[in-house]
């Protein structure tokens, strides 16, 4: 997967390796439309690390896909940044895990031209959109608009990592959670323009009444 798969990949290596007496974790990662970018493991998940050993058995799709998935008890949690649409048959919870500021990035050069004026230097600017469904991203778009700013919406691709090639390429401006920002840069060569705290990416836990009694489960909700 993307930046953050692979983050959440190197601190549940060992998990991954080690069977214990407790059932593996099935983990279902909430892709929205108009972004493959594994959303759901950022945050709080990038750095949790299991007091004991787990298995972890992650699957991708469609929030709906997954939503349904859980209500047939194929998944023990989803991992998802909104609630899913009500479901009288299905009695789910909704636990918070945490939150991230977002921060713009370009390829140097033009970090470093965009910076010192940001974020009027933005006026105008192209744009790279990918997450569009995301709720972080109508929140960016009224923080500019509230500054009588308007960005040049150049592109919409739906796949984070092109996104952030193109980025790098100097083909616009392009957005991601502040908490992954060191990764993002040393990844794709950018540089951070500003980041925007009032812009926020929060990232939920979803499952079941079964999913209460699930120590992996309760692990991930509570930090731990």
């Amino acid at each position: 997967m993307l930046t953050r798969c692979s983050a959440l990949r190197r601190n549940w290596r060992h998990g991954l390796t080690t069977r214990r007496r407790h059932r593996p974790v099935s983990c279902g990662l909430a892709l929205w439309p108009q972004s493959t970018s594994c959303l759901p493991t950022g945050l709080s998940l990038l750095r949790w690390k299991p007091p004991t050993p787990i298995t972890l058995r992650c699957r991708t799709g469609t929030p709906e896909d997954l939503t349904s998935a859980l209500a047939r008890h194929e998944l023990d949690v989803v991992i998802t940044d909104r609630p899913p649409a009500g479901d009288e048959d299905f009695r789910w919870y909704l636990n918070p895990l945490s939150q991230s500021a977002i921060s713009l990035f370009a390829e140097p050069a033009l970090a470093q031209r965009l910076a010192p004026g940001f974020p009027d230097s933005l006026d105008g600017f192209p744009f790279l959109a990918s997450a569009l469904e995301a709720p972080y991203y109508q929140q960016l778009m009224q923080w500019f608009r509230d500054r009588g700013i308007r960005l040049n919406e150049a592109a919409e691709i739906d796949d984070s990592a092109l996104i952030k090639v193109f980025g790098r390429a100097g083909l616009g401006v392009f957005a991601a959670p502040t908490v992954i920002r060191e990764e993002v840069c040393r990844q794709y060569q950018v540089e951070e323009i500003a980041s925007i705290e009032a812009v926020r990416d929060q990232i939920y836990a979803l499952y079941g009444v079964e999913g209460m009694r699930h120590p992996g489960i309760q692990a991930i909700c509570s930090g731990r």
